[in-house]
C-alpha cells in the first residue's frame, strides 16, 4: 500500500494575505511575519498582552515612504503643475481619509486584526494598516519592489484628474456660505493623542444645531477635513 504525504494546507489569513498582496501590489512575500504584523493594531496585541507586536514602527516608516512616493509620482505626472498645487494634491492623497478609502480598495480592511471596542469603519486603522503594508514592502523587497508595488496601486485606483477637479479650498467654501446664512462657525480641538509616534487631533465644527468632525496629524487638516464634510453634505460648490 502507498501512502501519499499529507499536503499542508497553509491558514486561511496566510492564503488571503497572499492573494490581497499578490493581485493588488504583485509582491510575493518572503518574510511573511513582517507582514502579519503590519496588520496587527496595538488595541489587538494589548489585549493579547503582546505589547510591541503591532504596527505602529512600521506604520511610521510607511507613512514617511508613501509621502515620498506620492511627492516623485505627482512630479513625474504632472510637469506643468506648480509647487502648491503638488503640495495640496498630495496632502488629499495621504490624508487620513484618502488613505482610509484607499485601504479599502486594495481589500487590506479585510486583513487587519483589531480589538472589538475600536471601529473599523469610523476612523483610520484600514488606513495606517495600509501605511504599514507598505513599510514592511519596503524592508522584504527593498525600495524598487516598493516603489513598482506603488505605482500598480496608484495608476490602478487613484484618478488624479479627479483630484484635480475636486481639489477645492472647502474652508473658504465654508466661510462664504456662513456669511450668506449669517452663522458664526466654531472650531474646537476635541481629542490630541499621540498615536503611532504621530499627532492625532480631532477638531469639531460646529455651525448653528449641527457638528462636523474632523481628523487629522494637524489642526489645520483636521479643520479642513471638517469643512469638507460641511461642503459637502449641503452641496457647496
Amino acid at each position: 500500500m502507498v501512502f501519499k504525504a499529507r499536503t499542508t494546507i497553509k491558514p486561511f489569513f496566510q492564503r488571503k494575505l497572499q492573494y490581497v498582496l499578490s493581485k493588488h501590489f504583485k509582491i510575493k512575500p518572503k518574510d511573511i511575519a513582517l507582514y502579519r504584523r503590519a496588520l496587527v493594531h496595538k488595541s489587538f496585541s494589548n489585549n493579547r498582552r503582546k505589547q510591541g507586536e503591532n504596527n505602529e514602527r512600521l506604520e511610521f516608516l510607511g507613512d514617511a515612504l508613501l509621502n515620498a512616493f506620492t511627492a516623485e509620482y505627482l512630479f513625474e505626472k504632472l510637469p506643468t503643475a506648480t509647487e502648491g498645487k503638488l503640495t495640496k494634491m498630495r496632502a488629499k492623497i495621504v490624508s487620513r481619509r484618502y488613505l482610509h478609502k484607499l485601504a479599502f480598495k486594495v481589500e487590506v480592511n479585510h486583513l487587519v486584526s483589531f480589538s472589538a471596542n475600536s471601529k473599523l469603519t469610523e476612523n483610520s486603522l484600514a488606513g495606517n494598516a495600509f501605511e504599514a503594508l507598505l513599510g514592511a514592502i519596503y524592508l522584504d523587497t527593498g525600495h524598487s519592489g516598493l516603489w513598482k508595488a506603488m505605482h500598480k496601486i496608484f495608476n490602478e485606483n487613484i484618478d488624479l484628474s479627479k483630484i484635480e477637479v475636486e481639489e477645492k479650498d472647502y474652508k473658504s467654501l465654508m466661510y462664504e456660505w456662513c456669511q450668506k446664512n449669517k452663522i458664526e462657525p466654531v472650531y474646537e480641538t476635541v481629542e490630541e493623542q499621540l498615536d503611532g509616534g504621530k499627532t492625532h487631533f480631532v477638531v469639531a465644527l460646529t455651525i448653528g444645531e449641527e457638528i462636523f468632525q474632523g481628523a487629522g496629524r494637524s489642526k489645520k487638516i483636521a479643520e479642513r477635513e471638517a469643512a469638507q464634510l460641511f461642503s459637502e453634505q449641503k452641496n457647496i460648490k
